[in-house]
C-alpha cells in the first residue's frame, strides 16, 4: 500500500489521500522553511554531525567491494537520512527539531529501503559503465567471432583466408580457450565505440576479457601474417 500502510486516524485510504491533499494545500512549504531556519542557526555544529552520520549510513548499507559509483549514491541517500533525522523529534547529539513527528530512526530506515531499491534497479555493486563496456565487447565477439576474424594457429592454418572487413585474427590460447587478436583501429572505432579506449581496456582487464601485455601495457605485440609485429588487443569471451 506504500504511503497508505498507516491511515493516521482516517477511515479509508481514500480519505487519507484527501486529507493529505488538503493539508498540503494549506501547509505546503511550512516545514521546509522552519527546517532551514533551524539548520542555519545550528550550522556550526552540524558539519561534523552530518559527516559522521553519512559515513555510518554508508557503512551499514553498502556491500563490501562496491564500486565508487555506488558509494557516491549511498552518500546522497545518507544525506537524505540525516536531514530526515534532524527534522524529526529524535535527539542527535542534542539536535532534533521535532518538525515531522517521525520516531527516531524512521527517516534512516526509509532512506535504507530506497537505497536498496535503487541498488537492485542499478544491477549490483559494480560500475554501470564497466558492465556496459563488457556487454558491448561480448556482443561484438558473438556477432563477428568467425565472420571477421581469420584463424591464426596450426589448428586453423588458413590465416590468409579472405575475410571481408577484417577485425583481426583468432587462435587457441594456452588454456585452450579461443583468443581474439583485434586490430587497433577496429578496437578503437568499433569494439569500444562510445567509450574511452583506455577506460574500456581497464574494465575488460578487470572482467578477465582482455589479456594485458608486459610492462603494464594494455595491449600486446603479436606477429601477424603479412604484417609482422603489431600491437593488438587480445580478447577472450567470458561468460557472464
Amino acid at each position: 500500500m506504500g504511503a497508505f500502510e498507516a491511515l493516521h486516524n482516517q477511515p479509508t485510504p481514500a480519505a487519507l489521500a484527501l486529507a493529505v491533499k488538503d493539508a498540503a494545500a494549506k501547509h505546503h512549504g511550512a516545514a521546509g522553511v522552519a527546517w532551514l531556519r533551524c539548520i542555519v542557526a545550528d550550522r556550526a555544529k552540524l558539519a561534523d554531525l552530518l559527516t559522521a552520520g553519512i559515513r555510518r549510513f554508508v557503512a551499514e548499507v553498502v556491500p563490501h567491494g562496491a564500486a565508487g559509483q555506488v558509494l557516491r549514491v549511498a552518500r546522497r541517500f545518507g544525506l537524505v537520512a540525516m536531514a530526515g533525522e534532524l527534522a524529526s523529534g529524535c535527539d542527535l547529539a542534542g539536535t532534533g527539531y521535532g518538525l515531522t513527528g517521525w520516531r527516531e530512526g524512521e527517516a534512516t530506515e526509509a532512506a535504507r529501503k530506497c537505497f536498496a531499491a535503487w541498488l537492485e534497479g542499478f544491477g549490483g555493486i559494480g560500475n554501470r559503465e564497466d558492465r556496459a563496456i563488457v556487454a558491448q565487447v561480448q556482443a561484438f565477439l558473438e556477432a563477428h567471432g568467425t565472420s571477421r576474424f581469420a584463424p591464426l594457429d596450426d589448428e586453423y592454418p588458413d590465416a590468409d583466408a579472405r575475410i571481408i572487413n577484417r577485425a583481426g585474427y583468432y587462435r587457441k590460447g594456452e588454456d585452450g580457450q579461443r583468443e581474439y587478436l583485434v586490430l587497433p583501429e577496429v578496437f578503437r572505432r568499433e569494439v569500444c565505440q562510445g567509450f574511452d579506449e583506455k577506460t574500456a581496456k581497464k574494465a575488460l582487464i578487470e572482467a578477465g576479457m582482455l589479456i594485458p601485455g608486459s610492462g603494464g601495457r594494455l595491449s600486446k605485440v603479436e606477429r601477424l601474417p603479412g604484417v609482422g609485429p603489431s600491437r593488438v588487443a587480445v580478447l577472450r569471451y567470458v561468460n557472464a
